[in-house]
């Protein structure tokens, strides 16, 4: 069977490659074929893997660009400044000295999203949504809260965003189109994320469960335990039946099986915490990559472990990471 070509951005921009005639059974050192001059935090890749987009900060301005992956060619440039609200000013921003940028694009690569937010004392956050083909900002919200994660779902129609700030902490869904507020879910925790299938969300609480919802009537599915911290990322297989989670202070990443029974996980991968929070489903067979600074490690659902481990280069990386498959 061949092999997945992979591709792998690093923050200071470079483009890593395992070709099709790579074999990933052994440990090895992979290196960049592509590195780019300049300072740029985050990117991400599109789904299909055709686009690629980076935030920049030029003086006092913040952008955010849009490339073509194939040839490099910039596609858009978009603003990413805040936009002050009738009756604020600068000072608004005064004790906002650390934002965070994140971006990320639609299942269906129709929209780009970048979230932007200060956490304490601030508690400042603002996102977009731009369309990929024409360019056009579709809609633009203010949070008024630090916004740790965030997903669209299947079909471009719902964004789900948390809130977290020293007042509350709770998930919101709304309406892009529209910008109407369908689900206000209050006492969660920092993640949440769309199924691939666009019929259930699956979000963190405060008491270090997962909660899993009917994207159609709010209702709660089913509800997972096994962590006992916080945990950093969820991410929901391509066919929807599995869910992947990992916790920073447990130093564990822990797979749960969607329609079980049990509300234990099925496998739990101890020292990947994958606190860079970069994980990848690869298809036919089912496997997961985890990006683990300063390793690759990809899982095997047949074999139930870890059969490969790519390491990286230190001096060529830092903290922040985007996988790319197709």
């Amino acid at each position: 069977m061949q092999k997945p070509f992979i591709k792998i951005i690093i923050l200071t921009f470079i483009i890593i490659q395992c070709s099709s005639n790579d074999k990933l059974t052994d440990e090895k050192v992979i290196k960049p074929i592509y590195r780019f001059k300049g300072e740029i935090s985050p990117f991400c890749f599109s789904n299909n893997n055709k686009f690629f987009a980076y935030y920049i900060l030029n003086g006092n301005k913040s952008s955010v660009i849009l490339r073509s992956l194939k040839t490099g060619r910039k596609i858009y440039k978009f603003d990413a400044d805040y936009i002050f609200r009738k009756g604020e000013s600068k000072e608004t921003l005064r004790y906002c000295k650390n934002f965070y940028y994140r971006l990320k694009f639609s299942p269906d690569n129709k929209f780009l999203v970048c979230v932007a937010y200060s956490s304490h004392p601030c508690y400042l956050g603002y996102f977009r949504i731009w369309s990929v083909k024409t360019g056009k900002l579709i809609l633009y919200k203010n949070a008024d809260a630090s916004i740790p994660s965030f997903y669209i779902s299947t079909g471009s129609k719902l964004f789900a965003f948390s809130r977290h700030s020293f007042k509350e902490s709770s998930i919101k869904i709304i309406n892009i189109l529209t910008g109407e507020i369908i689900y206000n879910l209050p006492n969660t925790g920092r993640q949440t994320t769309f199924s691939p299938n666009g019929k259930l969300l699956a979000f963190s609480t405060i008491k270090q469960k997962i909660k899993i919802m009917s994207a159609f009537n709010g209702k709660i599915l089913k509800t997972l335990e096994g962590h006992n911290s916080g945990i950093i990322e969820l991410k929901f297989s391509p066919d929807s039946k599995y869910i992947v989670s990992s916790s920073l202070m447990e130093n564990t990443t822990k797979i749960w099986k969607v329609q079980s029974i049990q509300k234990k996980p099925i496998y739990t991968l101890n020292n990947i915490s994958n606190y860079n929070r970069a994980i990848k489903f690869l298809k036919s067979p089912l496997r997961v990559i985890f990006f683990n600074y300063p390793n690759i490690y990809f899982f095997s659902f047949k074999k139930k472990k870890i059969y490969t481990r790519l390491f990286l280069n230190q001096d060529d990386i830092t903290v922040n990471s985007s996988i790319g498959v197709s």
